[in-house]
């Protein structure tokens, strides 16, 4: 039912978003982002969402970083997008490739796809990730691998950060508050808040176990989270 949802609110936009992805693919990379960014407003138009975002000044200034967040809902991926101004690309499972329309969003991106249950798929994805990170793309991953649909978090998968450990990058801890709210409210408008936590650079974490880094990041996000929601 959501998804459903979801489409039949972006119906509209729909044939503007697929022929900017094509006209984005033509472009050189560092190009493509503020047409994204515009298909992501468009989506969060027709959702009827406000987004307030928090803590703008904790992401780093220097490209080639890893965005990690927690997943509530089906619109975190374009709340996210309108949310941050610096360019990104995202790690997403390998069935993002085949959603209509959306998926030509991803190829324009180079989105990272893996299958999420394949130890080979987690090591290539992995060895992906380094690489665009020491390109100094910055990328975007929801460590816990499916939606929550609430404010309570899953496990963050250790998989998740191997690549930007052996980069030796920042983690820009993220949290998405009440995005999950936006599918099922009958309000007219509703408010998702976005808030950037303080990076985990290298120097902090170089001696921590991808669990420990992994728990380490959600139990920050987590205490964003209770503080913007109690």
């Amino acid at each position: 039912m959501r998804l459903i949802l979801f489409w039949l609110r972006i119906l509209p936009s729909l044939p503007w978003i697929y022929s900017n992805a094509r006209k984005a693919k033509k472009l050189p990379y560092d190009q493509r982002y503020p047409l994204l960014k515009k298909a992501a407003s468009m989506v969060i138009k027709a959702m009827r969402i406000d987004i307030e975002v928090i803590g703008k000044n904790n992401i780093p200034l220097q490209d080639g970083f890893l965005f990690a967040g927690n997943h509530q809902g089906t619109a975190d991926a374009f709340i996210f997008i309108n949310s941050c101004d610096v360019p990104i690309t995202a790690v997403s499972k390998v069935e993002g490739a085949k959603i209509p329309f959306l998926s030509d969003w991803y190829k324009a991106m180079e989105v990272i796809f893996f299958k999420r249950e394949s130890l080979k798929e987690g090591v290539l994805m992995a060895r992906k990730l380094e690489e665009y990170l020491l390109k100094q793309r910055n990328v975007l991953i929801f460590p816990e691998g499916t939606r929550s649909f609430s404010q309570l978090m899953g496990d963050f998968k250790p998989g998740s950060f191997k690549g930007a450990v052996k980069a030796k990058v920042p983690i820009v801890p993220f949290a998405l508050i009440n995005a999950f709210i936006p599918i099922d409210s009958k309000q007219k408008r509703k408010t998702v808040k976005v808030v950037y936590c303080q990076p985990i650079h290298y120097e902090e974490y170089q001696d921590w176990s991808t669990r420990q880094l992994a728990e380490e990041t959600k139990i920050r996000i987590q205490q964003v989270i209770y503080e913007n929601t109690k």
